[in-house]
């Protein structure tokens, strides 16, 4: 038992190559250089979304350009809108 979500939302999250899709709108995003991205397969198959930035590394999220970040700022707000929480 634990907290009910409406959707996940996963950055740089390689240990979810360990799990299979979930029953929730989910949308991951990864680096496409970082070693540890799970494999095509499960990226086409396993979640509901997925983005993977080509040519960034596994932290890209710290990156000083904030396109990244400004990205998915705008995927979260947009899943807000359409279902109606934003």
């Amino acid at each position: 038992m634990g907290l009910e979500l409406r959707a996940l939302f996963c950055v740089s999250s390689t240990r979810l190559r360990e799990y299979t899709r979930v029953t929730i709108p989910t949308h991951v995003y990864f680096g496409g250089a970082d070693p540890h991205i799970p494999s095509q397969n499960w990226i086409a198959n396993t979640p509901a979304r997925h983005t993977v930035f080509q040519g960034a590394a596994h932290n890209f999220y710290n990156s000083d350009n904030i396109k990244y970040r400004n990205i998915i700022a705008s995927d979260v707000t947009d899943f807000q809108i359409r279902c109606g929480t934003a």
